[in-house]
């Protein structure tokens, strides 16, 4: 489908095309990239690092396997994933927001004793598939409540940037 004269398994097999997706198909004749890209600065936390964003899985719709996860965060402490159309930066209870526009949260989580959290996205959920479609960028971060980590009581991780494809 590139139109470099070499078939589309070639162009995998030698990494001259990306598949993301893992469908069989180069990224470039599904109509556009999907990936994930960090950015935005976290503050400390009572642990005395910032927190982390991260993920497992792919931005690919039709595998639905997108887990987002946390770590380097204070144990046994509420918070919730949640996302929005712009990156913005601004300073927001003892953290930095990296995340603005249409925001969407996911459902309340709790991080593991030892600072760790995780959350399994789903596509087909109606309060989030208008958003979360093949071609859309996202931006995703992590709030959480840090008792003790400063004045306002709470924080966020830094953020991550989701392309999606099919």
């Amino acid at each position: 489908c590139n139109s470099n004269d070499v078939p589309d398994e070639c162009d995998l097999w030698n990494g001259t095309s990306l598949d993301s997706n893992n469908n069989g198909i180069p990224d470039e004749c599904e109509g556009g990239f999907c990936g994930f890209d960090f950015y935005c600065n976290a503050l400390p936390n009572s642990t005395g690092l910032p927190g982390e964003i991260g993920y497992s899985g792919t931005a690919s719709i039709t595998a639905n396997d997108l887990i987002l996860k946390g770590n380097v965060l204070p144990g046994t402490q509420f918070g919730v994933f949640y996302h929005g159309a712009n990156q913005i930066q601004i300073p927001f209870g003892d953290g930095v927001r990296c995340v603005g526009g249409g925001i969407k949260r996911f459902g309340v989580v709790q991080t593991s004793s030892l600072g760790d959290v995780s959350y399994s996205v789903d596509y087909a959920d109606p309060a989030h598939s208008s958003e979360l479609v093949a071609g859309a960028t996202r931006n995703f971060q992590f709030w959480f409540r840090d008792a003790i980590g400063g004045p306002a009581g709470f924080n966020l991780t830094n953020a991550l940037q989701i392309t999606f494809c099919d």
